[in-house]
């Protein structure tokens, strides 16, 4: 099994600059089908603890993102983001 490590210089809470620099590193990454792709914890935002402005909603522009780039790669992927639950906690 291919293991791809996809380490990023992540944008502070910007989630299409770091899609666009994640899908920019896989598309040079030679991937083969059924890789597995490991990216950063909350890759899409950085770590940061406003969870008000970074907190995503089940069907989120990031799990858009994550589906779509396994689709494209045929591969696995996994990557951290931050939700929010029903009562509004992150």
């Amino acid at each position: 099994m291919q293991i791809i490590a996809c380490q990023h210089d992540i944008q502070w809470e910007n989630p299409q600059a770091n899609f666009d620099a994640v899908a920019k590193l896989l598309e040079n990454a030679n991937t083969k089908p059924g890789a597995l792709i490991a990216l950063p914890e909350m890759f899409s935002t950085g770590y940061s603890m406003n969870v008000d402005r970074i907190a995503e909603s089940p069907d989120s522009a990031t799990e858009t993102f994550l589906s779509d780039t396994a689709k494209q790669f045929q591969s696995w992927i996994i990557g951290g983001l931050v939700y929010k639950n029903e009562e509004g906690h992150g």
